[in-house]
């Protein structure tokens, strides 16, 4: 019954213009956790970079993320992903090469982190095909409760339903769907 439910490339990018803020945008950076209560360390990291040393190689000797430590720090930050501290620094408006002041989290501790290039947004295409399942399951649902409309219409019109004495639902669905086809017909008419 909803096999032809198809969602076009036009109603996906409509879809995706209209529904920016959930796709929120990223930034590729280079981060050291360097941890809580670890602020002169955070310090000295920070000028040792600042005096040319090797970012990837501090980060793989002294960062506590396990998840940027071993690929030099780098890390793509996903705009309200990260905890509000590591989020603000880096979606600041700092140019890209900037090595920020150490930034210290609640949560974490403290950061060191160099913005690698500008924010920008969630690429349409990394998100197409979920917009475009999203969509095909709205059609489809639609699709299924007006088909189940139109039979029930076409089964209470005419009072083709007859109840054994005791078994009529309460309430029943043709009263309902005569209250609600009334009150559409009354708002669209006025």
């Amino acid at each position: 019954m909803t096999a032809s439910v198809k969602a076009s490339d036009k109603q996906v990018h409509a879809y995706y213009v209209a529904h920016q803020d959930q796709y929120p945008p990223t930034r590729d950076v280079e981060e050291i956790l360097v941890g809580k209560n670890k602020q002169a360390l955070a310090h000295t990291i920070y000028m040792k970079v600042k005096g040319g040393a090797d970012f990837a190689k501090l980060a793989k000797q002294y960062s506590q993320d396990p998840g940027s430590k071993n690929v030099g720090g780098k890390y793509t930050a996903k705009k309200g992903q990260d905890v509000p501290e590591f989020d603000a620094a880096v979606f600041s408006s700092a140019k890209t090469g900037t090595l920020l002041a150490p930034v210290e989290t609640k949560q974490y501790g403290w950061f060191v982190i160099k913005l690698l290039a500008d924010a920008k947004p969630t690429p349409e295409a990394s998100v197409a095909e979920t917009i475009r399942a999203q969509l095909e399951q709205q059609d489809r649902n639609q699709e299924m409760t007006d088909w189940v409309t139109k039979i029930t219409k076409t089964y209470c019109n005419g009072g083709k339903i007859k109840y054994q004495v005791g078994y009529q639902p309460t309430p029943d669905p043709c009263t309902s769907l005569a209250t609600a086809t009334n009150t559409t017909a009354t708002s669209t008419s006025g």
